[in-house]
């Protein structure tokens, strides 16, 4: 399973990559606010936020869901869609434990589908 998701990442990443995710909190130089999407994927209970402080250069992002993985993904998604090869470097300030699958990251997507190919490099609480 796992080598058929690299595949897939793999094929994706040389394709034009149509999304970048964040989740959680970041640090972010030199961004504008108006290029970002924040959106819900899948079935989240509550509906997620994003918001940008210039001043702090901190991108805040709460979310809900079931988890990120399997066949339908329940997250709160901020992106910016790419038609050709793009970079984003990011750092996870902080991950609340609020569950034991909570975690932060970066993620490229297909599409914001639920079901959609991702990929995803994600930090977790020490205790999840």
């Amino acid at each position: 399973m796992e080598s058929s998701l690299l595949k897939k990442s793999s094929v994706l990443l040389r394709a034009a990559i149509k999304a970048i995710v964040l989740l959680g909190c970041f640090l972010i130089p030199s961004v504008s606010a108006e290029a970002w999407t924040g959106t819900d994927i899948g079935s989240v209970g509550v509906a997620g936020t994003d918001s940008y402080n210039a001043s702090t250069g901190v991108y805040t992002i709460q979310g809900s869901g079931a988890d990120i993985g399997s066949t339908a993904d329940a997250c709160h998604f901020v992106y910016q869609s790419l038609t050709a090869d793009g970079e984003l470097e990011a750092r996870v300030a902080t991950v609340q434990n609020t569950n034991a699958a909570a975690k932060a990251g970066v993620m490229i997507r297909q599409t914001t589908a639920a079901g959609s190919i991702e990929a995803m490099i994600s930090v977790v609480q020490p205790t999840n």
